[in-house]
């Protein structure tokens, strides 16, 4: 029988498309039926949900199902973590998914409050600069949403400096915070250096609005076909429905997914 640690340790092996959200859910069920007291099982398995709802994706798609659900298994996260007599006394983790899930419900003072809480957690000296820099571009995102790129961008920057060996999607997020910038070309550099075996689809937004914004607009065009061959579901209206601090910075996104015609609804 595997331990809840393996089910969690092949659940982030799923690959980031709609089946691999369903499976990822499925085993970190498994993980949490195993060691109901697992936090990482719970954490994991609110981003899985909160993906579905971000993304449109199974097994709940962009609804209040999703982001219920998700928020319901990040508080369980974040009560191991306050309780003393758990092994998980302390953890960062829980607050840190509670925060995403946060702001992308529109409670952004709470997200930044829990980023901050969560990352006055991290303790641990061995994996405090891993643990800070990546948490600290999470934070980068939430800060895109409310209107605040510049900050984002910072975040972002300082975290790829301390920690050498970021992961991609830093990339991504600092491709987002240029494009809200106006700094096309740097967002299309971002998204080009991604180790292309990693890129998702969704990377083909920025680079299909960027390019369009630069007046590519036969380009922007072309990549956003191939964007909307792998999610024929994703629409103009379901980028509508994020939630942004700044309506400008909404506007902004969303007349940039116009330009380069991805479909309405």
């Amino acid at each position: 029988m595997p331990t809840a640690k393996q089910y969690c340790h092949d659940a982030r092996q799923q690959e980031l498309t709609p089946a691999g959200n369903i499976e990822a859910a499925r085993l970190y069920g498994l993980a949490i039926k195993e060691d109901d007291g697992y936090l990482p099982a719970y954490a994991e398995c609110s981003y899985v949900h909160l993906r579905a709802y971000q993304n449109n994706w199974p097994p709940k798609l962009r609804t209040n199902d999703s982001i219920t659900e998700a928020a319901r298994l990040a508080d369980k996260a974040v009560a191991l973590s306050n309780d003393p007599d758990s092994d998980w006394h302390l953890d960062f983790r829980g607050l840190w998914y509670r925060a995403m899930v946060s702001w992308n419900a529109g409670d952004f003072k709470r997200s930044f409050d829990e980023y901050d809480a969560a990352r006055s957690r991290i303790t641990d000296p061995i994996w405090k600069i891993k643990n800070t820099a990546e948490l600290d571009a999470d934070k980068a995102e939430a800060l895109i949403y409310y209107g605040n790129p510049g900050a984002a961008l910072d975040l972002i920057l300082g975290a790829e400096a301390s920690y050498p060996e970021f992961p991609w999607w830093l990339k991504w997020l600092a491709a987002r915070a240029h494009y809200q910038l106006g700094n096309y070309t740097e967002a299309i550099n971002e998204i080009n250096s991604i180790d292309p075996a990693k890129k998702p689809n969704d990377v083909l937004l920025i680079l299909a609005a960027s390019e369009a914004r630069r007046g590519n607009i036969d380009d922007a065009k072309t990549i956003m076909a191939e964007f909307s061959k792998n999610d024929p579901d994703w629409t103009v209206e379901l980028s509508e429905s994020y939630i942004y601090g700044d309506p400008d910075q909404k506007t902004h996104w969303i007349d940039g997914l116009r330009l380069a015609e991805l479909r309405e609804n």
